[in-house]
């Protein structure tokens, strides 16, 4: 913009100082004077240019100086020597001045020079109306929900609006009770009508009204650094701790863990936790886990190894929220369900001088049997015989069974058979021991007779009992027919 003369108040007004002479004399005047910028900021370099102009048919003029003035004769800048203004010729002549308060100045461009032809000194002054104003770029802070002794996240945003490229910027960021990690920021320059975003931490050490001031140092041009700020309220919560852990027991016979789910609940993230488990008969996997966001879970598993079927744990896990270090803890039992084998569905039957004994082997675990066996111990009252002395039932998945059939002879008296069953699980076999009762039944012997000859007795006790059956038949039917043929006599 350019502050130039509209009006006949802003005539040059030109003062000469005559002499006697009989030739034609310097006739000189400002007819303009460019102002740039046109609203400057305090600080500011300020570059006033006169045009002077001299007369066709004029003497030549010496222009000694320029000076820029306050109507309160206050000297702001001043040029010497710019030059000789010939007759009808012009000359631009700049001058430099700055202003340390912003507000309306009235000022006054004076050129002093001499006629050279007569030597007369003259002065040429033109009135100067400048407005100077403070004019800084945009600042703009944001900042999201912040919690006491939280860190939280902000931005600073810086725009240009002056019209000209900003130099050397320096960001700092300031808050009374707020502690801000790297506040200070450099950024080499920002173009005409360019911005920059500079992220920020912060962390209020209280709940409560605080104020964040962000502070900026910049330079424009070749002129003096400039200064500006910004600040902004923010309105802190307390820091409320709501953290909670749950445990579920998982995995199948001995491959066991412990499924723990955290909740946060608190109005921050926590950070940096190691989850544990202690068990006097159990040990467990640790975890770390590095972020909860607030209102979040997440869930981690924690493998265990059990030395015994079952086992009392606390979980504990100890965490960062804000910046204090905190716990949490929770009690939890957890059972193996490795397989175990046992005899359900058992059925005696007599079989000639021998006894079967069948039924299933049913594995009530959850891991694999191996090795399955059962069988009949041989003792002083009982003697497992053919077919089946024992019986491999080999592999057994949990939740599932298999058959099996044992044959026995027993003395005398005897009331239960023993059965065997042992099994091999993670490794290690295990036997287990049942006595099946044969309740009012007779004991069965082995005689000196072979087996086959005992066959042979019992077929003809049964041959000889069916002689007689059909014998006592035949009388009844003979004794029927006899009687009806008396009666009808």
């Amino acid at each position: 913009m350019h502050q130039t003369a509209t009006a006949l108040s802003l005539i040059a007004t030109l003062i000469l100082v005559p002499v006697a002479t009989g030739g034609p004399i310097a006739n000189v005047s400002i007819s303009d004077v460019e102002v740039s910028p046109a609203a400057p900021a305090p600080g500011e370099t300020v570059r006033f240019t006169a045009t002077a102009q001299n007369l066709e048919g004029n003497s030549g003029f010496k222009i000694n100086s320029v000076v820029i003035r306050g109507v309160e004769l206050t000297s702001y800048g001043r040029t010497s020597e710019p030059g000789v203004l010939a007759p009808g010729t012009s000359l631009d002549i700049p001058v430099t001045a700055m202003f340390d308060t912003s507000g309306t100045k009235e000022l006054r461009m004076t050129i002093y020079g001499r006629d050279k032809v007569t030597g007369d000194k003259l002065q040429i002054r033109y009135p100067v109306h400048l407005k100077v104003k403070e004019r800084h770029p945009q600042i703009g802070i944001n900042t999201n929900d912040s919690v006491a002794g939280v860190m939280s996240h902000g931005e600073v945003t810086v725009a240009n609006g002056l019209g000209t490229e900003m130099s050397n910027i320096e960001v700092r960021i300031n808050g009374e009770d707020v502690h801000v990690s790297d506040n200070k920021v450099v950024k080499p320059s920002i173009n005409e009508s360019g911005s920059v975003t500079i992220p920020f931490q912060f962390r209020p050490n209280t709940s409560g009204t605080q104020q964040l001031t962000a502070r900026v140092r910049y330079v424009v041009g070749s002129n003096g650094t400039r200064t500006t700020t910004q600040t902004t309220t923010i309105e802190p919560e307390p820091l409320r701790d709501k953290v909670y852990i749950d445990t579920t027991a998982v995995g199948d016979g001995t491959s066991r863990a412990l499924q723990v789910t955290i909740s946060n609940g608190a109005n921050a993230p926590i950070s940096d936790m190691v989850l544990s488990a202690r068990s006097d008969n159990a040990s467990f996997q640790r975890a770390f886990i590095n972020n909860i966001p607030a209102s979040s879970s997440k869930q981690v598993r924690l493998n265990a190894t059990l030395e015994e079927s079952r086992a009392n744990a606390t979980v504990t896990a100890d965490y960062e929220l804000g910046t204090s270090a905190r716990q949490v803890n929770t009690t939890t039992e957890i059972r193996s369900s490795p397989s175990s084998i046992v005899l359900s569905g058992i059925d005696v039957a007599p079989q000639g001088n021998r006894i079967q004994i069948s039924g299933s082997a049913s594995n009530i675990g959850r891991t694999i049997a191996n090795g399955v066996l059962v069988r009949v111990p041989d003792t002083q009252t009982v003697t497992p015989v053919a077919p089946n002395r024992d019986y491999f039932v080999g592999t057994v998945p949990g939740g599932d069974f298999a058959s099996f059939e044992v044959y026995a002879r027993t003395e005398e008296n005897v009331t239960a058979i023993p059965v065997e069953v042992s099994y091999v699980v993670e490794s290690d076999r295990k036997t287990k021991q049942i006595f099946i009762p044969l309740g009012s039944q007779k004991s069965l012997q082995a005689t000196p007779d072979s087996t086959a000859e005992n066959d042979q007795g019992i077929l003809f006790a049964a041959f000889s009992g069916g002689v007689i059956i059909v014998l006592f038949i035949a009388t009844m039917i003979y004794r029927y027919r006899t009687n009806s043929r008396k009666a009808r006599v």
